[in-house]
């Protein structure tokens, strides 16, 4: 049987439609009540310069975990640093090797890297959200060499809820900070820096894809509508779960106030101890 390849389709809309080639945040140094996709683009690239600003002096050999498209790997190379990169993900693999057909990648989660390569640093910018700590730490303990780092840029839970769900909560994060022995070099919460994307996506969302979702919805009722009642008798808790994403969830997520009070997105630099 063929295996169906993965798709981030969030970075596929958003790279075919807005010419975007990562979904970082970014990092915004004034605040713009008129945030624009151009504008994204600025912040994104300086985010790229405020995380290379973080490496410690001495560190050659770097592997970017969830690297996306390659966007920040490139830059890295241009900088000098040797790097390799590590992300499960296939539409994103295809692009990568595009731009970048003399890294190394490994098409696999960073869980299960198979490597017996050594880094002076471990990146993650924006995917320690996605990663099993537990295991995460183990491995980067595994990879690293000594003195070695781990630099994650990401955002986190203030407390343990329902907000944001899928991401960890900085009690957690600094569990396994400890359990794993590793000693915080720095940490800089960055809140105030990315909240424009969040009022960037609420403006896409509201002009572009919701009025998208009513078109589609209302030319298939229009046109098939006993197949349109068919499907919504016998899918109709599915349909619910869709519409309630659509336009009560994703809403919710672009809302900068609430996730000003609470989420804390943080640069931390850890040191490894051996």
């Amino acid at each position: 049987m063929k295996k169906h390849k993965k798709v981030d389709w969030n970075l596929k809309f958003m790279r075919d439609i807005f010419g975007l080639e990562c979904l970082h945040f970014g990092y915004w140094d004034n605040f713009k009540e008129e945030v624009n996709i151009e504008e994204l683009k600025f912040a994104q690239s300086r985010y790229i310069d405020v995380l290379i600003s973080k490496i410690p002096n001495g560190v050659k050999r770097i592997l970017d975990v969830g690297c996306g498209t390659g966007e920040v790997a490139k830059r890295l190379k241009q900088e000098g640093f040797e790097v390799e990169c590590v992300s499960p993900d296939d539409y994103q693999y295809e692009i990568f090797r595009q731009k970048l057909p003399d890294v190394k990648f490994y098409l696999s989660k960073f869980e299960d890297i198979k490597t017996e390569q050594k880094y002076d640093l471990i990146l993650m910018a924006e995917s320690c959200q996605y990663l099993d700590l537990d295991k995460a730490f183990f491995k980067s303990k595994k990879l690293l060499n000594n003195p070695g780092y781990i630099l994650i840029s990401d955002y986190f839970r203030k407390k343990d809820v329902k907000y944001y769900r899928t991401t960890h909560t900085k009690e957690d994060f600094f569990n396994f900070v400890k359990k794993y022995d590793f000693e915080v070099v720095f940490e800089q919460d960055i809140t105030e820096n990315v909240l424009p994307t969040l009022i960037l996506g609420k403006k896409i969302y509201t002009k572009y894809a919701l009025p998208l979702v009513e078109i589609l919805s209302g030319y298939v009722s229009f046109r098939f509508p006993l197949i349109t009642k068919i499907f919504s008798f016998t899918f109709s808790k599915f349909f619910k779960k869709i519409r309630y994403y659509i336009f009560e969830h994703t809403k919710d997520k672009l809302d900068e106030k609430k996730f000003k009070e609470l989420m804390e997105y943080k640069i931390i630099l850890l040191k490894v101890k051996h």
